[in-house]
């Protein structure tokens, strides 16, 4: 009875000791998991994206989903970069970049509806013009778009847009009913940003909350 008592225990000191072991390392890679994660957000990403060069060359990789012709304004209301506002086909497209013609002159341009998509459409347009980029650097307080850490790519809107908490609405997220308002809090390394929800009726905003932008895509040139 002795011998078996004393095997009967080493059994479970063993068993006990692989439980240990077991849960030991699920929480050594869940830190590891854990600290990967953190790494990837602990700071925005920022893009800089355009169709063209700053020449007005078009980029290589960009699929050309639609080429119409139509008329373009200069000054875009999404970008701050020298683009075009342009209509056509009872469409607005914003923003659009001229494309050189291999003379330094233009008369199309290239407009991108989402920063991060490959996907461009073509005008044909008379009156454009290759203009300059005139700043040294990018306004970084106006993004084309962003990805927050949740993963949702969010894109700017135009016109007449909705306010909260005093804050004009900036981005709707593609496929949510998630709005974000005012320009993005660049204080520390992750930018934030003020966040809504849009109620079940479409009437105002609810759930308010600050949410972190992993990636900010911005127009340039």
């Amino acid at each position: 009875m002795t011998v078996f008592k004393g095997g009967y225990h080493r059994v479970w000191l063993m068993i006990t000791m692989a439980l240990v072991l077991g849960l030991l390392i699920f929480a050594l890679n869940a830190f590891i998991v854990s600290a990967k994660a953190s790494q990837q957000t602990s700071f925005t990403r920022v893009v800089l994206v355009s169709p063209v060069t700053a020449q007005g060359i078009p980029l290589s990789g960009l699929h050309v989903v639609s080429s119409i012709s139509g008329t373009c304004d200069f000054g875009s209301l999404m970008v701050d970069v020298p683009a075009y506002r342009c209509f056509g086909g009872n469409r607005v497209f914003d923003p659009c970049w001229a494309i050189n013609n291999g003379h330094g002159q233009s008369q199309q341009v290239m407009c991108r509806s989402y920063p991060w998509s490959h996907d461009v459409e073509v005008l044909r347009a008379p009156g454009v013009t290759l203009v300059p980029v005139s700043a040294a650097k990018p306004v970084l307080d106006h993004p084309f778009g962003v990805q927050l850490a949740g993963g949702q790519d969010c894109y700017r809107i135009e016109g007449a847009v909705d306010t909260f908490e005093g804050l004009p609405q900036e981005f709707a997220c593609v496929n949510s009913g998630l709005s974000l308002f005012g320009s993005p809090n660049r204080a520390k390394p992750t930018w934030t940003l003020l966040a809504a929800s849009l109620e079940k009726s479409g009437l105002g905003y609810a759930s308010p909350r600050t949410v972190h932008v992993r990636t900010a895509w911005i127009a340039w040139p």
